[in-house]
């Protein structure tokens, strides 16, 4: 294989994640002839290790969340996930007692 192919692998194995703006850049200029391509890995490594992207911050709190009930099963009380096995047992036997009533 030859240097500029193996420096191209390299690229293309970069990590998503962190380099995607780099090569998103890095493959426009290509493309538009401002940029040559690799001749060897090193050329690549040195220019993705050096490479700045702005840090991206996530916004806190905004986010909505919403619970509707249903009517169906309005008297049936759901078993809780700290509920104990007797507890959900209770709960159980009284959504059946209402249900026959």
């Amino acid at each position: 294989m030859e240097e500029s192919d193996i420096a191209m692998d390299f690229f293309e194995g970069l990590d998503d994640t962190r380099y995607i703006e780099f090569k998103t850049n890095f493959l426009n200029d290509l493309m538009m002839g401002t940029q040559s391509a690799p001749d060897h890995v090193n050329d690549i490594y040195v220019k993705a290790s050096k490479f700045l992207s702005h840090k991206r911050t996530t916004k806190s709190g905004g986010e909505s969340a919403f619970l509707s009930k249903s009517s169906i099963g309005k008297d049936k009380k759901s078993a809780d996930s700290d509920d104990t096995p007797e507890q959900q047992q209770r709960n159980d036997t009284k959504s059946h007692s209402s249900q026959r009533a």
